[in-house]
């Protein structure tokens, strides 16, 4: 295989009088076995590999930008993409904001970010955590009647960056995981418990640790019952409090202008203590979006002056940009990458399940920019 460093720095050599670029080349091969009652239930093993390519192209209002990218490092794949990001920068809007990163002269830390064993582990191997992970669940507790999945995972990959801004870098990192979900027999109301565990290398996982807590947690649901239904007020203030603490912290300077929220955060002195001591703007939309009257005592007042705001032109853009910035967060989380609940207990522990969550989604749109 070409070296990565050599495609991108390739790439960055063919700048056009007038244009900055940037290219991102990366390759990567992963591997995947399950386990079902002591056999392979399945084994993928693929690589993947591709270039992504960023124009500037300079006006006197600003660059223009482009993007392409694709999945192949051949070489006439990257021509190709590369005549696609100028050819997309033509239609980009001139932004006086867009620059590239220039090197700043401090000296990268050396992160160890890859086991170089992991590429030499043989594939038995892989497959017999699989099958022991099974196992040792099965026989933790005798509650535990079925293994919704036993599986081990690896993935290695290298990456490389190169900008005609004089940035040259390149990485290699590792994964390797476990992971389990055990079901556990509560008489007629099953619980599950999930486990997991992930090392730069084979030799940072531990299988019994794995069973143990995914065990742990499904036994230690049986017998539980949901609490009663019943309506309470979405602590709305608190949210906003958390989120500029949360803001401050990450060192980001600028305050949000105005806070943008659905129906279900409607609370009128919520709202005024964040107007009142936040000095924020609130457009918070008084109907639900399946609504197509509003509700006979939700009339007058507040609620016809807040859904005038949302009608207005520029009540209606901030508001639009809800759908643009929270939900697609949601939808990415919940539906493509299938979680649907938190795998450790406790505030704190959630929280920071979550931040990686949201790390990982932020790491992907900053690689595809």
């Amino acid at each position: 295989m070409t070296d990565l460093a050599e495609i991108a720095a390739g790439v960055v050599e063919r700048a056009q009088p007038g244009e900055a670029l940037e290219a991102y080349v990366a390759f990567g091969s992963e591997t995947e076995v399950r386990a079902y009652q002591g056999e392979v239930e399945s084994l993928t093993s693929a690589t993947t590999s591709g270039v992504g390519v960023r124009v500037l192209l300079e006006t006197p209002d600003g660059a223009r930008v482009g993007f392409a990218s694709a999945g192949s490092l051949d070489e006439g794949v990257v021509e190709k993409v590369l005549a696609d990001a100028r050819d997309n920068a033509q239609f980009g809007s001139p932004d006086p904001a867009v620059v590239l990163a220039v090197p700043d002269g401090v000296v990268p830390a050396e992160l160890v970010l890859e086991d170089p064993s992991l590429g030499a582990v043989p594939t038995d191997r892989k497959i017999a955590l699989a099958i022991e992970l099974e196992r040792a669940a099965r026989a933790a507790d005798p509650r535990v009647r079925q293994i919704d999945e036993a599986s081990y995972g690896d993935a290695v990959v290298e990456s490389a960056l190169a900008s005609t801004t004089g940035i040259r870098s390149r990485a290699r990192r590792s994964i390797s995981w476990l992971a389990l979900a055990a079901i556990a027999d509560g008489t007629g109301r099953d619980q599950t418990g999930y486990g997991s565990l992930a090392s730069r290398g084979v030799d940072g996982l531990d299988v019994e640790q794995v069973a143990k807590d995914a065990v742990v947690r499904a036994t230690r649901l049986l017998g539980s019952s949901k609490p009663a239904s019943t309506r309470c007020a979405v602590v709305f203030d608190p949210r906003v409090t958390a989120t500029l603490t949360e803001l401050e912290k990450a060192g980001v300077p600028q305050r949000p202008e105005v806070i943008v929220a659905d129906a279900g955060y409607w609370n009128e002195q919520h709202m005024d203590e964040i107007v009142a001591n936040k000095h924020l703007q609130v457009l918070v939309a008084p109907d639900k979006s399946s609504r197509r009257t509003p509700r006979k005592t939700w009339t007058g007042g507040r609620y016809d002056w807040m859904r005038a705001v949302l009608r207005s032109e520029a009540g209606a853009e901030r508001y639009r940009k809800r759908r643009q910035t929270v939900e697609p967060v949601f939808g990415n989380t919940k539906h493509n990458k299938r979680v649907t609940r938190f795998l450790r207990r406790g505030r704190v522990k959630a929280r920071t399940e979550w931040r990686l969550h949201m790390m990982t989604i932020a790491v992907g749109t900053g690689l595809r920019l």
